[in-house]
């Protein structure tokens, strides 16, 4: 038997179809620890034992191409990019190691000595919080999905919490900024800049719409594909984009795409960068928003207005929750800022009031 004292619990450390099994047994008892062990070599034999499967999982390099073919179809480029982008980290860590060996104190260890790396082309800035969660992210993502294929009965990664980050340094646009953006904004950027902002779409989404996906009689949205799986949804139109859209179609009858190219027959709109930019520079925001900040704009004052995170997480096809929760955190920033502001508002009135008491004593 190999089993071996380790403080006061007793552990089992073998070798069982070309793969190590070392771990605590979580009791004192010698004899105890190896009956554990002797079970466990019996149901690794019979294929019956829970955490390790009969047949040896793939190592995580192999498990890792059959991810990247499985994405390649549902996930835009961008996104696809992003997870290739977090591999060439993560490869590093995990290459040699069977999926079933890779634990949770193995992530936590990546985790940790990731954060202390230098960012590229930097000698004492290190990789930000926000970059280490992506990875996590996509670690995550390939380890539920063996979990799927029944090569994992659970997944290693289902406690390690990601790094807290901060507050994201996103402007949201006021009320007046948004009456102004639109005044200026030449068409079809407008057109594009009320979706954004009533819908809350991407904008890939609102350059990709056709009317065909337009239900005018249920006011809906349907989106077809777009960033991740969960892009693809149904949206009800707000009355101003309804509107908008109605009156579009009627002078556009024949249009297959709601936003065709100007320059290219038969292909939808692929920017309005231009048009956005020339606006910005009259209201005084040029480089401190770009277009999706509409969308941003969008997903905060859901929130404020009430919005549950969960529903929110639907309407703006986020895969995960906790992309749509940095909306919340936005969204307190704000509520801080209106508190002071109107503590300030006091101030100077209760000043005002007091003089004017003082006047006419």
């Amino acid at each position: 038997m190999a089993v071996f004292k380790r403080g006061r619990h007793f552990y089992y450390d073998f070798e069982f179809g070309g793969r190590r099994f070392r771990k605590s047994t979580q009791l004192t008892n010698q004899r105890a620890a190896e009956k554990v062990e002797s079970v466990l070599k019996t149901e690794l034999i019979q294929g019956t034992h829970g955490l390790r499967p009969r047949e040896q999982p793939p190592l995580f390099e192999e498990y890792v191409e059959i991810f990247l073919q499985r994405i390649e179809q549902p996930l835009a480029q961008n996104t696809i990019d992003l997870h290739n982008n977090s591999l060439k980290f993560l490869r590093k860590q995990f290459k040699g190691t069977f999926l079933d060996q890779i634990t949770k104190s193995m992530i936590e260890d990546y985790k940790t000595s990731r954060a202390r790396d230098l960012k590229k082309g930097s000698e004492t800035k290190t990789v930000s919080p926000a970059t280490v969660n992506r990875e996590l992210g996509t670690l995550k993502k390939i380890l539920n999905m063996a979990v799927d294929d029944g090569l994992l009965w659970k997944t290693p990664a289902r406690k390690v919490q990601p790094f807290p980050e901060e507050i994201p340094d996103v402007h949201i646009l006021t009320f007046e900024e948004e009456l102004k953006y639109l005044a200026l904004a030449s068409e079809p950027l407008k057109s594009v800049a009320i979706i954004m902002l009533g819908q809350g779409m991407r904008p890939d989404e609102v350059f990709r719409m056709t009317y065909s996906n337009t239900d005018f009689i249920n006011r809906t949205i349907f989106i077809v594909r777009g960033k991740t799986k969960n892009a693809r949804r149904t949206l009800s139109m707000s009355t101003e984009v309804f509107e908008m859209l109605k009156k579009r179609r009627q002078s556009h009858k024949n249009d297959y795409w709601v936003f065709p190219s100007s320059r290219k027959p038969g292909v939808h709109l692929g920017s309005v960068r231009k048009a956005h930019d020339r606006v910005c520079d009259k209201i005084g925001l040029r480089g401190a928003i770009d277009l999706y900040n509409l969308r941003h704009t969008f997903a905060t004052r859901s929130i404020l207005s009430g919005t549950d995170v969960t529903i929110l997480q639907r309407i703006l096809g986020h895969s995960e929750i906790g992309m749509t929760m940095r909306y919340v955190k936005i969204a307190e920033h704000y509520k801080v800022e209106a508190v002071e502001k109107m503590e300030k508002y006091r101030a100077v009135k209760m000043q005002e009031a007091e003089a004017n008491l003082g006047m006419l004593q």
